[in-house]
């Protein structure tokens, strides 16, 4: 994984079981299937801070995590 391309986001669903549907919150707090519209944090505790902002619980389905992304999500 490179670091260059990597970001925390806000995990909404089982993602972290293995399954193959990730779910993301996005800049507005919604859930979405988008890669590319997933809020996209430098630290974790940027992700935290957004999610206490917005009234979201973090849970075991809603969790904090890495993901790489493509230049064209971050830069585009």
């Amino acid at each position: 994984m490179s670091m260059k391309n990597t970001r925390f986001v806000i995990f909404c669903g089982p993602e972290r079981l293995g399954l193959p549907s990730a779910r993301y919150l996005s800049d507005e707090g919604t859930p979405t299937e988008l890669r590319r519209k997933a809020a996209k944090f430098l630290t974790y505790q940027d992700a935290e801070t957004f999610a206490e902002q917005n009234q979201i619980e973090l849970t075991d389905e809603v969790y904090i995590g890495l993901q790489e992304f493509p230049d064209r999500d971050l830069h585009g």
